[in-house]
């Protein structure tokens, strides 16, 4: 239009020129007819006046009439374009969808459309010709706040170059997107161009999206278990919620971004990833158990409920992470229970069974005793016979051996015969005693040293395969302890057997050795070894009820726990030390109160 317009005021100055170079053309032609023929006749005149056409007819066609020609013609083309454009412009306004409106430097409407008058309800007519200051008041008359309309149109107005946006809110609910723009003209501002938007339901869905996401950002922190968001293939971790912080005892930023390999292994990670791809969305699927680690390496059990879910404008994976390692250990310990209540009823129809093996062989023992007894009485006897034989008719074979060695050798074979009897019957005596019963409630005076070597003798056996250093310190004169003997010697074997199994070569020691504390007045029992001590982090685990770090072994759990209900029963205390290099176990009772008594009355 600019150029158009340039054009126009340059021909204009042309024809002007033209017009004034014809004129004086003609001018100096009449002059010099004037100046040569002043007498000329009628004919001469009429030659003038053609030769003035011919020579100032294409003269002004050229200098004049198709120049006008032309400008006519162009002006016609740019009255057609700009129709165009209006035309175009007004068909743009129209089919908007925008309400829109351009206001002069004045204030005055100059263009409109009617989505403009249906936004607002104002009237053609008001729109076309109405004061602006009607229109004004029946939007302000709509807005939930009123002073907001006019407060930026006059800022605008005094910064004609400023662009603004703004939302206006109405009464009815409808929000409204207003968007102030210059309207520029050959460089000039010559108005302001305003228009209106209904973005309603823009504005609802958004405010519905924040409130779902508010909801699900509520549900997904206040979770009691832990919540992971996963890209689909387990790869990467998306989110997370407290909860799961503190169960894995990581930072945010350590998750986020990263495969959640320092959580699972890459076989449980393609397990989940499997299941994924297998499980449709509305069903989801439960990995119930799967070994986990924390940040400080702590192993846990935990289940996985996993669940595609649409989130923005992708898929991810809800992973729903509850801890049950308390569950998986209540579940080890019921079936340790139940072993453990099958191994007891053995061992009650092994008790049976050793009262009745322990009366055969005691029958056979005993006749073993008694002739091995009289067969050393008959030899000491028949010796002197013998050998006064051997003197008068030399030497001579028994069993194969010559006399001068078996006069020797026999009463030592009798003395290992009668001593290994009595050794059984030692043996199944304690294993009858062990067996049986005990009254609850009955105490005897005990001596300690005694309760040892039955303990001892019992489990010799074991003693002699486990090590080669065992060692058994008593101190003489023990004070007796009030007790029950058989539970005692229950303790003593279980935790000499503990000790045993604890050496990793037969060279270790293990050692067992009793004192008297007169500090405290406790006899004291001591059971120490060279073994692979017990750890720290189980150590205080070590008493109770079925724990056990044995249990592929037969490991019950139950023996140190039951050890100490026994000696806590005697008014006693079990405790224990332990390094890498060996472990101590003591054993305190109170001794008899006689006895404290003649303490004191020697201290005195």
């Amino acid at each position: 239009m600019q150029s158009i317009k340039n054009n126009n005021r340059l021909t204009s100055r042309k024809i002007l020129f033209r017009v004034l170079l014809v004129v004086f053309l003609v001018e100096s032609v009449n002059e010099l007819f004037a100046l040569f023929g002043p007498s000329r006749s009628g004919i001469y005149h009429l030659l003038e006046s053609l030769m003035l056409v011919a020579v100032s007819g294409p003269i002004l066609w050229l200098t004049i009439a198709r120049p006008l020609k032309q400008s006519a013609e162009q002006q016609k083309r740019i009255e057609y374009e700009r129709d165009r454009l209006l035309s175009l412009m007004e068909s743009t306004v129209e089919s908007s969808t925008d309400g829109i409106v351009v206001f002069d430097m004045d204030k005055q409407i100059t263009i409109h459309n009617r989505q403009y008058c249906n936004m607002w309800g104002i009237p053609e007519t008001m729109a076309n010709d109405g004061p602006v200051t009607c229109i004004n008041d029946t939007i302000r008359s709509q807005l939930i706040n009123p002073d907001e309309f006019d407060g930026h149109l006059c800022h605008l107005y005094e910064c004609p170059d400023s662009v603004y946006h703004d939302v206006l809110h109405l009464k009815d609910g409808r929000v409204i997107e207003r968007v102030c723009t210059p309207q520029n003209v050959d460089g000039r501002i010559m108005g302001r161009v305003l228009s209106y938007r209904d973005v309603t339901e823009r504005v609802m869905a958004q405010k519905a999206i924040q409130e779902s996401e508010s909801r699900f950002r509520q549900i997904f922190e206040q979770s009691a278990d832990a919540i992971f968001l996963f890209n689909l293939t387990c790869t990467l971790v998306l989110d997370l919620n407290q909860v799961a912080l503190k169960m894995f005892n990581y930072e945010k930023s350590e998750l986020i971004g990263h495969p959640p390999d320092f959580l699972f292994s890459p076989e449980e990670c393609r397990i989940i990833h499997n299941q994924t791809s297998e499980t449709s969305n509305e069903t989801g699927y439960w990995v119930d158990i799967l070994h986990a680690h924390g940040k400080d390496g702590a192993e846990m059990y935990v289940s996985v409920r996993c669940r595609r879910i649409d989130l923005a404008d992708q898929q991810v994976l809800l992973c729903t992470i509850r801890d049950i390692s308390s569950r998986v250990r209540a579940e080890e310990e019921n079936r340790a229970i139940e072993a453990k209540l099958i191994q007891a009823n053995k061992m009650t129809s092994l008790g049976v069974l050793v009262a009745g093996i322990a009366h055969e062989i005691n029958n056979p023992n005993n006749y073993i005793l008694v002739s091995s007894e009289l067969l050393s009485k008959s030899w000491k006897d028949a010796c002197p016979i013998l050998v006064e034989y051997q003197q008068h008719r030399g030497d001579f074979e028994i069993g194969g051996v010559s006399f001068d060695v078996m006069r020797h050798e026999i009463p030592n074979l009798l003395e290992s015969i009668t001593d290994g009897s009595r050794r059984i019957r030692d043996i199944v005596n304690g294993l009858k005693n062990f067996a049986r019963e005990g009254k609850k409630g009955m105490r005897d005076d005990l001596n300690v040293n005694e309760v040892i070597q039955q303990a001892t003798t019992i489990i010799s056996h074991q003693i002699r395969r486990n090590t080669h250093r065992f060692q058994v310190d008593i101190e003489p004169a023990l004070p007796t302890v009030q007790g029950n003997s058989q539970q005692i010697e229950q303790v003593l074997i279980n935790l000499i057997l503990n000790a045993l199994q604890s050496l990793p070569d037969p060279e270790r020691q293990v050692r067992v050795a009793s004192r008297y504390d007169a500090l405290t007045s406790m006899v004291c029992i001591e059971v120490s070894d060279q073994g692979i001590g017990i750890p720290d982090n189980i150590s205080g685990r070590v008493l109770e009820p079925f724990f056990t770090t044995r249990l592929d072994k037969g490991g019950t759990g139950l023996g140190l726990s039951i050890s100490n209900s026994i000696i806590n029963d005697h008014d006693g205390t079990l405790t224990f030390s332990s390094s890498p290099s060996g472990t101590t176990f003591v054993i305190r009772i109170p001794a008899n109160r006689t006895h404290k008594i003649n303490e004191v009355q020697k201290h005195v």
